[in-house]
């Protein structure tokens, strides 16, 4: 449910959600999913559905547009904050090192496709807060520069990803050609001739 709110471009109003603001352009969409809320949605066994979506208008006044773009702009940097903290779990495990048996050093490895997950979710909430910012006039400077900063972090953790992997990529293959390389020489080893040569008289 969480997700198909989120596709309305809408903001939550109060702290642990229950209350949107969605704007007018997607009302068809909002009838949508207070169509499936309140006649699509199973009960619970022995139960009927009671859930129900409330679309209250909101009156064009400049005094309500200041209101809504405080709360817009309040509920974007609390969604930024999650998104810092799901971010810097990733940097924490790229920082992270163990030693092997040998004394080997590794270092922690971060998923490029998760990096790739990350900046297209990036990408929707810039195009989010530009989309208020133009009906609500929300203050996004601070906002798309932090987001500007998660994105740059991102494509850095993506960048090293993907170098950590091919350079364990040409390990392996000098690993390969290595112990091919022994084999064949081992294989050459076995196939010597011992027998003598003619003329060479063997030792009693």
């Amino acid at each position: 449910m969480a997700r198909i709110i989120d596709s309305l471009g809408a903001f939550t109003m109060r702290k642990g959600g229950g209350a949107y603001n969605v704007l007018y352009q997607k009302r068809d969409e909002l009838q949508t999913l207070k169509d499936l809320i309140e006649l699509d949605l199973p009960a619970a066994p022995g139960e009927t559905n009671s859930s129900t979506l409330a679309a209250l208008p909101v009156i064009d006044r400049p005094k309500t547009k200041q209101q809504m773009s405080q709360l817009a702009h309040r509920s974007f940097m609390s969604e930024l904050t999650t998104l810092q903290k799901d971010l810097q779990r990733f940097i924490d495990q790229a920082q992270k090192t163990t030693t092997t048996k040998k004394g080997k050093v590794k270092h922690g490895k971060v998923k490029a496709e998760s990096m790739i997950a990350r900046l297209a979710d990036y990408q929707a909430m810039k195009n989010k807060i530009q989309l208020y910012h133009e009906t609500l006039g929300v203050r996004q400077e601070e906002l798309l520069a932090s987001l500007d900063s998660l994105s740059a972090t991102a494509r850095g953790l993506m960048e090293a990803a993907t170098d950590a992997l091919a350079e364990s990529e040409d390990l392996e293959t000098g690993d390969a050609e290595q112990l091919a390389g022994e084999t064949t020489e081992q294989e050459q080893d076995g196939l010597t001739d011992d027998t003598p040569v003619e003329g060479d008289e063997e030792e009693a």
